[in-house]
């Protein structure tokens, strides 16, 4: 969304010995405020939330024109020249940018329709190996959390034809890398279409087809700034976290694994990585019950929340306990039988 303006962004930078020594490093598109200053008072990171709000509010009316409305509404306003929140700014890529968008349709021609392949195949297990987990567990992560908000994932974590939808998914990325494609597979992206309804293939064709006719128009689809498009992914993951009511937060390994799943993702880019800190604690803490279960200790077991040992049961439990002795103190000693006899 951009939280400070262009002028004020220090761009972050690999810290190697070549850059200490030499002055000469590596960029990226990161950047941060606080060397000078100016945090979330950029035109476009405003703008951003306010097609946010749009989304939200209309979602909430159950309209399945939110997230069409909102992306449109902010990318109208960002192509006028000479704004504070312009996409085609008066600088050289902007003059790029514009002069891209005022084409319309614009086809591209096509240089290669095969990639570049090599014989070199010395590192190819490698690189094999490390593809496969890394698309394996992107497809399980994303295809887990869909099916999960559209409601068709059982009790035992299975979702209807799973196997025909990981092939789909295989030989997709297959097919595309002969053409030298990024991996044509699932992404997280089409959680804007399921929380709008989408529960068929149906929904898939249709944006097939959309696809084809964004070949054509590619300056108006390209000149469509990220600020407008950020808010939809932003609703897109609160709706679908929902799903994480179902992790039984009372049990230690459920709840760990769960939260670094949770937090990795963002925080490496990455839901294989997410996966694999996740997974891997799982099977760390629940190997470690395993073995230890041969030298007499017994695995912990939770039932529900009143079994899990924490500091606030036991504080709860000390507070009603305290309670009871109170109000037995308060209360006034009922007389003996022998003593209503003699009164009697």
């Amino acid at each position: 969304l951009g939280g400070c303006p262009i002028d004020r962004r220090t761009p972050m930078v690999a810290l190697t010995p070549l850059c200490q020594d030499q002055g000469i490093c590596i960029t990226s598109d990161a950047y941060t405020c606080d060397e000078n200053g100016g945090v979330m008072t950029s035109g476009t990171a405003w703008v951003g939330i306010l097609g946010l709000m749009i989304m939200a509010i209309m979602i909430a009316y159950k309209s399945r024109l939110a997230f069409v409305a909102g992306i449109g509404f902010v990318t109208a306003i960002s192509w006028f020249r000479n704004t504070a929140i312009t996409y085609f700014p008066d600088t050289v890529e902007g003059d790029n940018r514009f002069d891209y968008f005022v084409k319309v349709v614009s086809v591209e021609p096509i240089d290669m329709v095969l990639a570049p392949f090599t014989g070199e195949l010395g590192e190819v297990g490698l690189a094999l190996f490390t593809f496969l987990y890394v698309d394996f567990l992107d497809t399980s992560g994303t295809l887990m959390g869909l099916t999960s908000a559209m409601g068709y994932v059982d009790e035992e974590g299975n979702f209807p034809r799973s196997r025909q939808a990981f092939a789909a998914d295989a030989l997709s990325t297959m097919f595309g890398s002969i053409f030298g494609l990024s991996p044509v597979t699932s992404f997280i992206e089409s959680g804007a279409g399921v929380e709008m309804g989408a529960r068929t293939g149906l929904c898939a064709v249709f944006c097939s087809l959309f696809f084809i006719i964004s070949i054509f128009f590619a300056p108006i689809i390209a000149s469509i700034p990220p600020w407008a498009s950020g808010g939809a992914l932003i609703i897109v993951g609160a709706l679908m976290s929902r799903s994480l009511k179902e992790v039984k937060w009372h049990n230690p390994t459920h709840a760990i694994s769960a939260f670094l799943t949770v937090m990795v993702m963002p925080l490496t880019y990455s839901i294989a990585y997410g996966l694999i800190a996740g997974i891997g604690s799982f099977l760390i803490m629940e190997g470690t019950f395993f073995l230890l279960a041969f030298v007499g200790i017994k695995k912990p077991v939770y039932d529900d929340e009143d079994d899990m040992p924490n500091q606030v049961n036991d504080e709860k439990e000390e507070k009603e306990v305290e309670g009871e002795d109170a109000e037995a103190e308060e209360a006034p000693e009922e007389p003996k039988k022998e003593e209503l006899e003699l009164e009697a």
